[in-house]
């Protein structure tokens, strides 16, 4: 499986403004292996919000 890093995207809030971590994760239907690799490696202690937002073509099966 080729691997590809893309540098996390951080902004600071505005003022007054509470700030939340949450890591997003996109893929598209080959993806699945991926996330598997990728949420079977956090760490048991790993407390940040995670979504993950996948499409497949409409007449894909789904493996979620």
């Amino acid at each position: 499986m080729s691997r590809s890093f893309v540098k996390p995207h951080v902004e600071t809030p505005p003022e007054g403004v509470r700030a939340y971590e949450l890591v997003v994760i996109g893929g598209s239907a080959g993806g699945i292996e991926a996330l598997n690799v990728l949420l079977a490696a956090l760490p048991a202690g790993f407390a940040q919000a995670v979504m993950i937002v996948t499409h497949l073509p409409p007449d894909s099966p789904s493996y979620l």
